[in-house]
């Protein structure tokens, strides 16, 4: 691969930048509180074992094309790092809006999915991996997102779940460790059941799986609304859990226009736009009063 070749050139730079993202998150949960920082490391390691057993298996559904450093799969040590980011931002965002304990994980699905959105298609317009699946949305097929989706909610449930029963420092660092990396276990195992239910029906043919997919998504957008009256909007601003949204949606609409991936899919100059300005506004909910007073006569 060749650091000048005009498809790998875009992903060096976007895993480097991940890379320093990642170190810069790891940081700050630190500083933050040390059960943030052990929530992004079991995040890490989760999505290592989602994507290993993916493209490990005999079906497998896609391949990674490029990356700078490859762990056993192979996989990108850069995606790894990348759901450790994307989670740490969504579950944060989802718990300073003070949404009920258990509404939290829908909400952070629903912000991880709008980032993959995005994401995906300019990823797989540039090479960076190959689909072998039925392609829908600009070149992915549906199940991604919905196993994306449902992913990013049963981690962060079991996590919710954990650090309710068993608050963080109750128990010291190690109690902190022992709930963020057993959460992968009953997380991993529900998104199991939960996808080869949603693979049942599909095969079926009951029903759609557009039908299917408009349901899930918008089912769980509505049960977020139903608090919308509650959100917490004053917040301090953490630019750190904002540059990560900022990142990634950048990830998609630079490369989109610069190397003319619109060529290809016209509809991407709409819908990544439209994805963009939506996506950041949920992520910036929880500090609109600070970044948006209103002045008070």
């Amino acid at each position: 691969m060749s650091f000048f070749d005009p498809i790998s050139m875009p992903f060096l730079i976007i895993e480097g930048g991940s890379y320093i993202l990642a170190a810069i998150v790891l940081l700050h949960s630190w500083r933050e509180a040390p059960y943030l920082f052990m929530i992004v490391l079991s995040a890490m390691l989760f999505g290592f074992i989602v994507e290993y057993l993916a493209v490990t298996n005999e079906t497998h559904p896609y391949q990674y094309n490029y990356f700078i450093v490859k762990l056993p799969g192979p996989i990108p040590l850069g995606i790894c790092l990348g759901w450790g980011v994307i989670f740490y931002s969504v579950m944060l965002t989802a718990e300073k809006l003070g949404l009920p304990w258990a509404v939290r994980p829908v909400f952070s699905g629903l912000l991880a999915i709008g980032i993959d959105f995005v994401l995906d298609p300019i990823a797989v317009a540039l090479n960076f991996w190959t689909w072998f699946l039925p392609k829908h949305w600009f070149g992915i097929p549906w199940g991604n997102y919905t196993g994306w989706f449902i992913v990013i909610v049963c981690f962060a449930f079991f996590h919710v779940l954990g650090f309710r029963r068993f608050p963080p420092g109750k128990k010291g660092i190690t109690g902190d460790f022992l709930v963020a990396f057993l959460a992968i276990i009953p997380s991993f195992l529900t998104y199991l059941g939960i996808m080869l239910v949603y693979e049942k029906i599909v095969k079926s043919g009951w029903i759609p799986e557009e039908l299917l997919v408009f349901i899930i998504f918008v089912s769980s957008a509505l049960l977020v609304l139903k608090y919308i009256f509650q959100y917490q909007r004053d917040n301090q601003v953490n630019w750190v859990v904002l540059a990560i949204p900022i990142y990634m949606y950048a990830c998609s609409i630079v490369p989109l226009f610069l190397f003319n991936i619109y060529e290809k899919y016209q509809a991407l100059v709409i819908v990544i736009p439209a994805f963009t300005m939506l996506g950041l506004i949920w992520f910036f909910m929880p500090y609109m009063n600070r970044l948006f007073p209103t002045s008070k006569e």
